[in-house]
């Protein structure tokens, strides 16, 4: 254990009892209380990333290509996010709460309990140590120091990023169709306090660049009591909610059974449809659903250092050497 990460310990020792009892935050993103996250932010924008922290969060508001911190968010439907990212986006899910299921499964993944502390832990299941593979996101990052682990199960093609000693994995830093999924199984890392510990504040600055792709992106956060609704992709625009009214507004007016109502219906949800078609992100993608005959785990690849590297590339032909004497045929 190195001198850094034994004085990190002796730090947050004082604070055991509160780490021990209380999860990530309650705590907005501007909150200054030992697990609020206004350091991690103010740290992002001290770095020159754009970042969105509204009271809450319409899916069909964020921009394509963004970045969308979700620190162990509430449940929710979160209509669209896989295919915010199968269009591009940057995802970090910050999970540790058992309200967290629905969100990794629609990524096939789960969480589960973490093993015991194992040789790099503090003997405190609030402080446990866990070792990163000093890449990608993880570069510079020798430890991260985590409070209130959980587990995530992936598919077994998947290999995580950070690990417990029994192979669980914590964390996986995954491609998916254009965009990039980071999984970190405790959210407790980015508050406050925890950032003074081990190499948290170096990851943390790592996932805001990351997320905000080097200052060229927005991102977006969202805390454990941020309400998140609404679709990725379709947006509350007025012509389509006026749309909408007018419908209904016709279904009161004329006699269910009148075939001009029908045909007025038909002919509003043809409008509806290429209203939206036009609206749409991805060229006018209706489904975030794999391609047929893919399995949606198929469509995630990841490797310790992030995202899968591009298949192997065909080895080239060797250049001739001027100074060799050319080839005589035979």
């Amino acid at each position: 254990m190195t001198w850094r990460l034994v004085l990190s310990l002796g730090l947050l020792m004082g604070l055991l009892p509160g780490l021990l009892s209380a999860p990530a935050s309650a705590a907005t993103a501007d909150s200054a209380q030992w697990d609020g996250f206004s350091r991690w932010v103010q740290m992002m924008r001290s770095a020159g990333v754009t970042v969105e922290a509204p009271p809450g969060i319409d899916l069909g508001q964020v921009p394509p290509g963004a970045g969308l911190a979700l620190l162990d968010p509430p449940s929710g439907d979160f209509d669209g996010l896989r295919l915010f990212v199968q269009e591009g986006g940057r995802v970090l899910l910050a999970v540790e709460s058992p309200a967290s299921a629905a969100l990794l499964e629609a990524f096939d993944l789960q969480l589960e309990t973490p093993p015991p502390p194992g040789s790099l832990d503090s003997g405190h299941p609030a402080l446990r140590a866990l070792s990163t593979p000093g890449a990608g996101v993880f570069a510079d990052v020798g430890a991260l120091l985590t409070n209130r682990p959980a587990a995530v199960a992936a598919p077994l093609h998947l290999d995580p990023a950070v690990r417990f000693d029994d192979g669980k994995g914590f964390a996986y830093h995954l491609e998916l169709g254009e965009g990039e999924l980071l999984v970190v199984a405790d959210a407790s890392l980015f508050i406050n306090l925890m950032l003074d510990g081990a190499d948290n504040a170096r990851f943390a600055a790592n996932v805001g660049a990351w997320l905000g792709r080097n200052r060229q992106a927005p991102v977006w956060f969202a805390g454990p009591t941020t309400p998140i609704e609404g679709r990725y992709g379709i947006s509350d625009d007025p012509a389509l909610t006026g749309l909408n009214q007018a419908l209904a507004e016709l279904g009161r007016i004329l006699d269910p059974d009148d075939l001009v109502l029908h045909l007025l219906l038909a002919m509003a949800i043809a409008g509806t449809l290429v209203f939206a078609v036009s609206v749409f992100p991805g060229g006018g993608r209706l489904t975030d659903d794999p391609a047929p005959g893919t399995g949606r785990a198929e469509r995630l690849a990841g490797r310790p250092g992030g995202p899968a590297a591009p298949g192997p590339l065909a080895a080239p032909e060797p250049e001739p050497d001027p100074a060799a004497p050319p080839a005589r045929e035979t």
